[in-house]
Parts: C-alpha cells; structure tokens; sequence
C-alpha cells in the first residue's frame, strides 16, 4: 500500500487584526494504486470458509484547519 499526502500552509493579515489567521489546508490519498492488501483470514461456518480481512481501499482525505 502507498499512501501520499502534501499539505500547504497559509498566513493571512488583517491591517486592524492584533493576530494573522493561520489556514492548513492538507489533502491525503490512501492506497493510491487500490491494491486489495489482505492481512489476515477470518474462518467462519461449518463448511470452514475464509473471509478476508483488508486493509482499506483508495481513500481521499482533505482537512483544513484555520487559527485566529
């Protein structure tokens, strides 16, 4: 699995403001390629069938924080 992120960091100013507003903005995309990552089997029923248990597929996370 690969997981990239990048995040960018913004100053805003506000001539009367005593203090500037700090924005984050941070994006992150997990399992860029999709992979099916099993880790681990599950066994269940009487017939005795494994279930996989994966890791989670392509996932897209965006954040943004902002201080004043």
């Amino acid at each position: 699995r690969i997981d990239l992120g990048a995040t960018k960091q913004l100053m805003l100013t506000n001539p009367g403001a005593a203090r500037p507003v700090a924005m984050k903005l941070t994006v992150e995309v997990l399992n860029i390629f999709n992979f099916r990552n099993t880790i681990a089997y599950s066994w269940i029923g009487n017939n005795w069938q494994r279930v996989p248990t994966r890791l989670t597929p392509r996932t897209v996370n965006a954040r943004l924080r902002v201080n004043f």
